[in-house]
Order: structure tokens, then sequence, then C-alpha cells
């Protein structure tokens, strides 16, 4: 009896170990480091333009880009879902505050990875959450003339198969500078120490490296309604990767939005539309991804 305890046990380690390098495998294959939530497109909008934002000025939408564009007049909630490959959804509830010449805020983002069934030989199968990360933003703007610049303090936990966990923490920097009809943006994001995943299984002794990431771009208005931008992004380890994006405003209440990223074997075309009622916007996005099931986003938005 005692031997199929034993025996029960090193299948259970073995097949959560198994699932744990698989999802380690998946979380560095974004950029060959750890932690994916940190280079995700949270933003419906910037999701539509094939995510040309480090030099828009885009309020909340812009914390991952660039934080030197979280810049309002107003005070805005703003929530986003996002449907990823497979089951894994994103979520994201942040409110910004301005004051005089700057703007304060924070948000805070979440990854749902799905489950995993783990079947034994000699025990009840056992489902467990495969991936749960959490973000916590806080961020500062400051208006400086003609040059916005801007800081971003992330502190992230990660937890792969309940098993083991990584936490730690990250600092985006970002400045943009506008001119009649060009804005000029640049952005250094996810700087910081590198990680470990501890308890359970894991020794704590291998670290990951946060997935540094450098972009920077420019955004011309064509004229009043419509608007183009290119972002170039440099992810530690990957390729220099161009993005490219249109958007198109038919009126005041709704806007259409083209993208297309350079580099990508996944999700290289993208569209969208926003509308807004009054304080109100509700911005859509999608990313097509060929014979896979693309990714949905919606954000939801408030100004007062």
């Amino acid at each position: 009896m005692c031997s199929k305890v034993k025996g029960g046990e090193r299948m259970r380690i073995f097949l959560v170990l198994l699932f744990i390098f698989v999802l380690k495998g998946e979380v560095l294959a974004e950029g060959e480091t750890g932690l994916r939530i940190l280079v995700s497109n949270l933003s419906a909008e910037a999701g539509g333009m094939g995510e040309v934002f480090s030099s828009f000025y885009g309020g909340l939408d812009s914390i991952y880009y660039n934080p030197a564009g979280v810049k309002s007049k107003e005070k805005q909630i703003v929530t986003m879902l996002m449907k990823g490959q497979v089951d894994i959804y994103y979520g994201f509830l942040g409110y910004i505050h301005p004051i005089k010449r700057s703007c304060i805020g924070i948000g805070i983002v979440n990854l749902q990875g799905g489950e995993v069934e783990l079947n034994y030989p000699d025990r009840p199968s056992e489902v467990k959450k495969a991936q749960t990360d959490y973000v916590l933003n806080l961020v500062y703007s400051l208006n400086l003339g003609k040059v916005d610049t801007g800081i971003n303090l992330k502190l992230f936990q990660s937890t792969l198969m309940e098993e083991v966990k990584a936490e730690g923490f990250a600092l985006d920097l970002g400045l943009i500078y506008q001119i009649k009809k060009f804005s000029l943006g640049i952005a250094a994001q996810n700087i910081g120490p590198d990680v470990s995943y501890e308890g359970g299984l894991a020794s704590g002794e291998e670290k990951d490296s946060l997935p540094l990431v450098i972009r920077g771009g420019a955004s011309y208005r064509i004229r009043e309604d419509l608007r183009g931008a290119i972002d170039i992004v440099k992810i530690k380890e990957e390729e220099v990767k161009t993005h490219l994006g249109l958007e198109y405003r038919h009126g005041e209440r709704l806007t259409f939005r083209l993208g297309y990223k350079f580099g990508y074997d996944l999700s290289p075309i993208t569209a969208g539309f926003g509308i807004k009622i009054k304080n109100y916007r509700i911005d859509y996005a999608i990313a097509l991804m060929g014979g896979l099931d693309s990714t949905h986003q919606l954000t939801l938005g408030v100004r007062f």
C-alpha cells in the first residue's frame, strides 16, 4: 500500500514538473525571457492599430506602451477583457487622475491561463490552474511643454500549476515630443532584476531575465479625421519588428482602425473600431491568427 502511494506521488510530481516545463517554455517563447504578461497588448484601441502606440496620448491605454502617453484632462476609468489563444484570458482595470500638468494612475492586470487536468493511474484525476499572473501598475506622467515624460512601476506575481511562484518589480520610462501634426515617442519597458520561480518543486536557483522592450515610433495626422503611425519594437533576444497602423474617425462618435505587424508568425493583421457616446467609449479589436483562434479584445471606458 505504501509503495502505491509513493508511486502515485512520483507520478504526480512527474506530471506537474512536465506541465511546468511546458508552461515555462511557453512563457519564455514570448521573448526568450519570463513573464509574457509584461509584453502583452492590453488595449483594444492600440490592438486594432497593430499596437502602434508609443507616440500616442492614449490615457490609460498607453500604460503598457509608453507611460508618457498616460495623459488626460479628465479622470478616467478603463476596463479591458481579451480572449487569447485557446482558453487564455487577460483582464485590466485602471484609473487615472489629472493634477495640473501631470497625471497619476493605477492599473491591475490579470492573466488566467486556463486549467490542466492531471490523470493518474492509481488515484482520481486532479485539475490545476495552468497559469495565473497579476501585475499592479503605478504610473506618473508629467508635461514639460512640448515634451511629456512618464514612469510606470510594475509589481508582478506569476504562478504556474499552483505549485511554483515568481514575483518582482520592473520600471517603464518614456518620452513623447509633439510638434504640429507630428508626434514622436520612445519608451524603455521592463527594466528590472532577474526573477526565479520558487516553491513546490522549484529550487529557485535558475533565474530568468525580464522581457526588456525598447520601442519608438512616430505618428502623423494626415488630415483632421485620419492619422497614420509606425512603431519599431525590440524585445530582448528577439529581432527588431515593425508595426504600422491607420486610424480613421467618422464624425465624433465612430472610429475605424487597421494595423499590420511585420516579423510576427501569428496575428500580423489587426482591425478594430471605437464608439464614443458622451463620456463613454467602447473599443473592439481583433487580431487574425490564420488557422488558429483569433484574439478578441474589448475595452470599456468612462471620463468624468
